[in-house]
């Protein structure tokens, strides 16, 4: 028997007839009715119900019915059997040639082979292994028949693989995140996952989960079961970095970042407030932290900074030194505070995270050891928060809320400024704005997509305390403009607003100029 993807039985019922049906004698729809046409994927491929209900040409049959018996006849009958139906469609061939060839393959009915993610069966009742010897062609087009059904679902593909002198064969579903299919796993009561990027197996027994998160995190090797640093994921390349040699506080004032941007009066401001920060490090972290909570804020950090010259339109005199301040207050919270999760907010600035993350997850931010509220705009920086979190023994938990970016900025960023006398308003400029919701939607993308660690999603676009929990492919599906357009896009906010007023009071030149600068 030839390779093929159309199931027997569907060809059979109009097989014996396929002379009479090419001499015009019979017809479909008398043997069959016109639902039964209407509802056949088979009969969807013959031409005479091509015309009548808009499906594919008669190509196509001769593509998907191979050269099964049957099928060969019918095709014969229509006149299209030769060169075509050898050159696409033979995935049971195909299948055949990469298993003894890899020792396994993952295909849909289409051909496609996806080449990342993680690959497994979502039922124990389609696995079917047979001594390698015995692994045929006719075994897989058998197979095929059998599985039909489910193999022409969504997400579903033939996985084969060799194992112990025998092949198995089984309808396999395929997932970008590790836990998402860590946990299909396990629910359908599976031994093991298959990473297609690696090309290797990730036993379950090798795994404990985490119900809080719905994590998987690879357990400690033998000898080691009393190390709790096993139970969080692997340390992120990128956040291994070499220990930093001791300076003194005048080398590292010296080498301290700063903005060269800046105006000379903003400049002097950023030198006193580094001087600060690196004379009073001890000192300013323990008053971050009694104002805090477990809380890392660098909005709150620079409150500390009043004294040295900030008041709230200069966010960015301050923001190195603030930046650090509220790192070094993480890496506290971490090492001190009890508590097995260490919480990552990500969105873009006036997205309302706090209130969505307060709605919907107020366990897992009153539970954890240490929260990071921030934006999360980027990746070398989230994998070092990560990698502490890890070094600290524990679990890193990310939350990504989305709103719109024009909304974020008006409803969020502009009237939060406003309505914060205390500070003169926090002033957050339009093109950072623009950048943290773009760069913090690509950071959480690639997180996500590798799955090491856990990432929930919000989204807070429906109104006022409506934030409900969103899929991974309803973020997957967002689209920013470029960060010029966007840029642009706020920058004409603001000055309506600024020419025209707002309900929440009326926007200064000065003010208006730090957004647009």
């Amino acid at each position: 028997m030839g390779a093929f993807s159309i199931p027997d039985k569907r060809v059979t019922k109009v097989g014996n007839t396929a002379k009479d049906l090419a001499t015009g004698k019979t017809n479909l729809l008398d043997i069959l009715g016109k639902n039964a046409a209407k509802s056949s994927p088979l009969l969807g491929s013959i031409p005479a119900f091509g015309e009548a209900y808009g499906v594919k040409p008669e190509d196509q049959w001769a593509t998907k019915a191979r050269a099964n018996p049957t099928a060969t006849a019918m095709a014969t009958a229509m006149g299209t059997v030769g060169e075509d139906m050898g050159e696409t469609g033979d995935i049971t061939s195909k299948a055949l040639d990469l298993t003894k060839k890899n020792g396994g393959v993952t295909i849909n009915l289409n051909g496609d082979m996806p080449t990342s993610g993680y690959a497994l069966a979502e039922k124990k009742t389609t696995e079917l292994s047979v001594p390698i010897e015995k692994f045929t062609q006719d075994t897989l087009d058998k197979y095929v028949q059998d599985h039909y059904n489910e193999l022409n679902l969504p997400n579903r593909h033939l996985g084969t693989w060799v194992d112990n002198g025998k092949v198995y064969m089984d309808v396999s579903s395929v997932y970008k995140n590790f836990n998402e299919a860590m946990s299909k796993a396990e629910q359908a009561q599976q031994l093991a996952i298959f990473d297609l990027d690696k090309f290797e197996t990730h036993n379950l027994s090798d795994y404990e989960k985490d119900n809080l998160t719905n994590t998987y995190t690879r357990k400690v090797a033998s000898g080691n079961e009393g190390n709790s640093a096993a139970s969080v994921p692997a340390l992120p390349e990128q956040s291994k970095e070499p220990a930093a040699t001791a300076q003194s506080p005048a080398e590292e004032i010296e080498k301290f970042p700063r903005d060269t941007t800046l105006s000379p009066e903003d400049s002097k401001v950023q030198e006193a407030a580094i001087h600060k920060w690196v004379n009073n490090k001890e000192s300013l972290v323990k008053e971050f932290i009694k104002m805090k909570g477990n809380v890392a804020n660098a909005d709150d950090a620079r409150k500390l900074f009043k004294d040295v010259g900030y008041t709230g339109t200069n966010a960015a005199a301050v923001q190195e030194p603030a930046s650090a301040l509220n790192k070094e207050a993480w890496r506290t919270m971490l090492k001190n505070n009890p508590g097995e999760h260490a919480v990552l907010y990500a969105g873009g600035s006036g997205s309302g995270k706090s209130s969505a993350i307060k709605d919907l997850f107020p366990a897992e931010k009153s539970s954890a050891s240490a929260v990071l509220d921030g934006n999360l705009s980027s990746l070398k920086s989230a994998n070092e928060r990560i990698g502490e979190a890890v070094a600290a023994n524990k679990k890193p938990l990310i939350i990504y809320a989305y709103r719109d970016p024009v909304e974020s900025f008006k409803d969020g960023v502009v009237k939060r400024g406003l309505q914060n006398p205390e500070e003169g308003g926090r002033i957050v400029p339009t093109k950072v704005v623009a950048a943290n919701h773009i760069d913090s939607w690509h950071v959480v993308k690639q997180l996500g997509d590798k799955g090491d660690v856990d990432v929930r999603y919000i989204d807070n676009s429906r109104g006022a305390r409506q934030a409900c929990l969103m899929s991974k492919d309803d973020f997957d599906s967002i689209k920013y403009p470029t960060k010029e357009a966007l840029t642009k896009q706020l920058n004409d906010a603001i000055l309506y607003m600024y020419e025209q007023g707002t309900k929440h009071g009326q926007i200064a030149k000065e003010v208006y100029d730090a957004y647009i600068r």
